[in-house]
């Protein structure tokens, strides 16, 4: 109906993505007089939309882990599913996809529940639930409104261009951290030296007394780690494995040894492969 009253002459469909799509249009019908105010919007149905969001989460789950999904509790807490940081990974992508936001894996440590997640969720992006779910005629499931992110993505409808060994690549910024070196020019001056960074086991790792391993390459700071920075609780900081914190801190040092700032990079086509 809002196309049809448009008073443009000429109209042209085309792919893209549907919220903005979406938003564009609704904007166009409130703009148009001649369209009737009831024809614009829908009254917000808050129970609808989360019995939705719901629905689209479990079908997430069953995509990335394989549980039935009339087996999935919303109730039952998220980590019973059998998910790890990999798979929790796979499905903080699968959001972002899905309702196109902006969440972390950090997310999934301080909800207990589906529904606890839906809740955060919607609290955290109301304009873009209702804007997908709160539609008088959207009686169908999550699945029928939009597709699903699938773990074998369809064809893209853009043409890639695929990276060839004779095209260049430039680093531009790096960070590590190695055994009793924080960085890499520390590292460094231990090549340099020569030094042996296998050592014996720190006490408070574990009591080598106890276990037969007594010599190996450890890394310094391993509990040092600013949540907040990141946007973490103590409490989901604690839950997190050390690796994913270590990663955590190479990445945004990265970033910064190659001269940019994280925000700018928010939104851009930038690939993180670990």
């Amino acid at each position: 109906a809002c196309l049809l009253s448009n008073p443009m002459n000429q109209l042209v469909i085309m792919p893209g993505l549907s919220d903005k799509i979406q938003y564009f249009i609704q904007k166009s019908c409130q703009d148009n007089p001649h369209i009737e105010k009831g024809m614009t919007s829908d009254q917000v149905d808050m129970s609808d939309i989360i019995e939705k969001t719901n629905g689209a989460l479990k079908e997430m789950i069953f995509e990335i882990l394989g549980v039935e999904i009339n087996e999935i509790d919303i109730d039952e807490n998220i980590e019973n599913f059998g998910f790890d940081s990999i798979s929790f990974t796979s499905l903080a992508n699968a959001i972002n996809d899905y309702y196109q936001i902006n969440i972390t894996p950090a997310l999934f440590y301080g909800t207990q529940t589906i529904s606890e997640l839906s809740l955060l969720l919607i609290e955290k992006n109301p304009q873009i639930f209702q804007s997908l779910y709160n539609s008088k005629d959207a009686r169908h499931t999550p699945s029928e409104t939009k597709t699903m992110p699938k773990l074998i993505s369809p064809k893209p409808i853009i043409t890639r261009q695929y990276t060839t060994a004779t095209m260049p690549v430039a680093i531009i910024g790096i960070s590590a951290i190695f055994p009793q070196s924080n960085n890499i020019s520390t590292f460094w001056n231990h090549i340099i030296a020569g030094h042996d960074l296998i050592s014996k086991v720190p006490e408070e790792r574990w009591d080598s007394r106890i276990y037969p391993i007594k010599w190996g390459g450890f890394i310094p700071d391993v509990d040092k780690f600013d949540p907040q920075f990141f946007g973490i609780s103590p409490k989901e900081a604690e839950l997190m494995d050390p690796q994913q914190r270590l990663c955590l801190q190479t990445i945004w040092k990265t970033i910064e040894d190659a001269g940019y700032r994280a925000s700018d990079l928010s939104g851009s086509q930038t690939g993180v492969f670990i």
